[in-house]
């Protein structure tokens, strides 16, 4: 009986730790914190101050790294500044964390995309007139602007 008064008492007190410590201040403030540090970079973005949207978020996810739509936003910033290979490392990391975050996949297609028809840009500027690629590569960037071209709104 004993025992099992012992364990009863270890068990109650084990429990009311883990109720201490997720409702401790330091984590309250924490959490609140991350809260600031994301409406903050979230106005700078809506307001196109991408450099200090960029610093809001990088400080977000120096507290937090498992922060898909975080990763996402940066992604936007970096690509939106020409930072293509640092997008795609924000997006990559964005998918890492939630593999069905689609909208990640989809800006990395588009990204690759554009680093193709950039590739394709110069490989048409250095070959020689005439050459067989050259109905391929004019073909192959035929084919990435009408996939990229902007769409009608309906």
């Amino acid at each position: 009986m004993a025992k099992y008064l012992t364990f009863t008492l270890f068990l109650l007190i084990c429990l009311s730790a883990c109720v201490t410590i997720r409702d401790d201040p330091y984590h309250q403030k924490k959490k609140i914190d991350l809260f600031s540090i994301k409406q903050k970079a979230d106005d700078a973005y809506q307001a196109g101050d991408y450099n200090s949207a960029e610093n809001y978020y990088r400080e977000y996810l120096s507290k937090t790294k498992k922060a898909p739509d975080i990763w996402f936003r940066l992604g936007n910033i970096l690509s939106r500044t020409n930072r293509s290979e640092a997008a795609l490392n924000a997006y990559k990391e964005s998918v890492k964390h939630d593999p069905e975050y689609y909208k990640s996949w989809y800006n990395m297609a588009m990204i690759y995309l554009k680093l193709s028809a950039q590739a394709f840009h110069k490989a048409q500027t250095t070959l020689i007139v005439g050459t067989p690629l050259q109905e391929e590569i004019v073909k192959n960037l035929d084919t990435i602007k009408t996939i990229t071209a902007p769409k009608a709104k309906h």
